[in-house]
C-alpha cells in the first residue's frame, strides 16, 4: 500500500539534506532491503520487511490458452493439440475451422475461451446441445449459429452475438431460460423459429426466454420467424401475452423497427 511504501522510505519520506558548499546532499533512506528472484518471480523486500512479489513474464506461457474448465481443456487438447505439448495455444485454436459435435452432451461449465477460435464461421447444428454450459463467449468471425446449437444448455447472464453473425437458426438457444440480456450484432439478418424460446413441461407450447433487455445493433430490421395461421413458429414468443417487454435499437432506425409488423408482435415496446 501507499502507507507501507511511505513507511519503508523513512520518516514521511523526506528528501536528504542539502549539501553544503557544493557538496552532494546526504542520501535519503533506502526503500529496499534486498531484491531476490527465483524461476517464477522477483521479490522486493522493503525497508520495513514487507515483500512485494512481481511475477516474471514467460513468452512461451503467454502463447498458451489458460482454460477455466479442465474438462474443456481436455477435450480441446485431444482434438487440436497439433504440436503434442499437452496445451492449446492461441494459434492452434485459431486454426480450427469446424468443431463438429465433440462438445454435444458433455458436462462442461465454462467456455469463455471459445472466443479464441477465430477460424470458425459456423457453429454446427446441436454442437453444444445438452452440455450444461453456463458461460460462453462466441468467436468473432461467426456467420451462422446452427439449429439447436445450444439447445437445453444453461447459458446464463449476457449473451453477445458477434457482429458478423447473419443467421441464428431454429431453436439455436432454445431452453437457455437463464439468459438475462441479449445483444444482437450489426449484421444479423435472420432469426429462425424458436431461436430464443423454451418448452415448459407443465404446460403445452413454448415460451419466451425472459430477457430483461434485448438490444439489436443492426440498422436493418432482421427477419424474425413469426406464426402463420395456427403454426406458432416465433423467434421469441408463443402468443401475444408472452411478448417481451422492450427491444432496444439504434435511434436512427427506430421507426423502421416500429413499422415492422413481425417485430411489433414480438416486443411490447421498441
Amino acid at each position: 500500500t501507499w502507507t507501507n511504501l511511505g513507511k519503508a522510505t523513512g520518516d514521511d519520506g523526506r528528501d536528504g539534506a542539502d549539501g553544503a558548499d557544493g557538496k552532494d546532499g546526504a542520501d535519503g533512506d533506502s526503500m529496499f532491503q534486498s531484491v531476490t528472484q527465483d524461476a517464477e518471480n522477483v521479490y522486493f523486500t522493503l525497508a520495513d520487511g514487507s515483500i512485494i512479489t512481481v511475477p516474471k513474464s514467460d513468452p512461451e506461457k503467454a502463447k498458451i490458452i489458460q482454460f477455466a474448465d479442465p474438462r474443456v481443456k481436455k477435450i480441446c487438447i485431444q482434438q487440436w493439440d497439433s504440436d503434442g505439448d499437452n496445451e492449446l495455444s492461441y494459434e492452434e485454436a485459431a486454426a480450427v475451422t469446424d468443431i463438429g459435435s465433440i462438445f454435444k452432451g458433455k458436462s462442461i461449465s465454462t467456455f469463455v475461451e471459445f472466443q479464441y477460435f477465430t477460424g470458425l464461421t459456423e457453429i454446427p447444428a446441436s454442437a453444444f446441445a445438452n452440455c450444461g454450459i453456463l458461460q460462453i463467449v462466441l468467436p468473432p468471425n461467426l456467420i451462422t449459429i446452427g439449429e439447436n446449437a445450444f439447445s437445453s444448455c444453461n447459458v446464463y447472464g449476457t449473451l453477445v452475438i458477434p457482429d458478423r453473425v447473419e443467421t441464428i437458426k431454429e431453436s439455436a438457444f432454445s431452453g437457455c431460460r437463464d439468459l438475462k440480456v441479449l445483444v444482437l450484432g450489426l449484421n444479423i439478418k435472420k432469426i429462425e423459429a424458436y431461436a430464443f424460446t423454451y418448452s415448459n413441461s407443465s404446460a403445452a407450447g413454448r415460451f419466451p426466454i425472459p430477457f430483461s433487455k434485448v438490444y439489436c445493433k443492426s440498422r436493418v430490421v432482421p427477419a424474425m420467424s413469426s406464426f402463420t395461421s395456427n403454426n406458432y413458429r416465433n423467434a421469441f414468443y408463443n402468443d401475444e401475452g408472452d411478448r417481451l417487454d422492450c427491444l432496444y435499437v439504434p435511434v436512427s432506425c427506430k421507426q423502421e423497427y416500429m413499422n415492422n409488423a413481425v417485430c411489433a408482435k414480438q416486443f411490447k415496446k421498441i
